[in-house]
């Protein structure tokens, strides 16, 4: 499983680099750049649950339509859902907004080109600090995950193999915000999904079937 995904992350590394100039690094974000990304089984082939997601340093700006046509090849060739790349300028990495993405960005990344001290020159951030308004984006932004997994045809037959594994997927990500915004609340973000449950576990007064279900979410 592990030689496919680095398989996938050379190519993904190989066409960007060909495709671009001024390229300074190349950063994996989200589960597979902390190391948690899912996987599924897919005609006989284990490939990600969702999505690879890169951070592009350049040190100009690139082409936006050239970004996301390659951005669809990628997906095309790799047989996965979607391979999105948000492209920064290295001047501008001192800059960036204490964010939960940026926060995610400078303790959960992973290089996979360039200079391994890259990702220092982003402000340091405390997760005590974290605002709080970030915990109601992500509570605003996971609604959708309750819509987009459902279909009224499930009033009438069963869901797929496929379906099932997208509602699971979709729930945990709805279950995963309310962990977070409850850490931000108690001043304990926390960028791994075992150091989310573990704390939330140990500091969140929640109920047994919220922690269940973010032991569920976890796992």
């Amino acid at each position: 499983m592990d030689q496919q995904i680095d398989h996938d992350l050379q190519a993904i590394q190989e066409r960007l680099l060909s495709a671009f100039e001024g390229i300074e690094g190349l950063v994996l974000v989200g589960g597979f750049g902390r190391g948690e990304g899912g996987l599924v089984l897919k005609d006989g082939k284990y490939r990600p649950e969702n999505d690879y997601d890169l951070e592009m340093i350049t040190n100009q700006p690139v082409d936006t339509e050239k970004l996301l046509e390659t951005e669809r090849g990628l997906a095309q060739d790799l047989g996965v859902s979607w391979v999105h790349i948000e492209n920064r300028q290295k001047q501008n990495l001192s800059r960036l907004p204490f964010t939960q993405y940026v926060y995610d960005l400078k303790y959960g990344g992973r290089i996979l080109y360039g200079p391994e001290e890259m990702l220092d020159e982003i402000p340091d951030m405390n997760n005590a600090n974290l605002p709080l308004a970030e915990g109601e984006k992500l509570l605003h932004t996971r609604l959708w995950c309750f819509l987009g997994a459902y279909t009224t045809e499930f009033e009438e037959r069963q869901p797929t193999d496929e379906e099932a594994v997208f509602m699971a997927s979709q729930m945990s990500k709805a279950i995963l915000a309310i962990c977070d915004a409850n850490l931000m609340l108690k001043h304990d973000y926390q960028v791994q999904y075992q150091n989310k449950s573990s704390h939330f576990l140990s500091n969140i007064g929640a109920k047994k079937e919220l922690r269940d279900l973010v032991r569920w979410a976890t796992d």
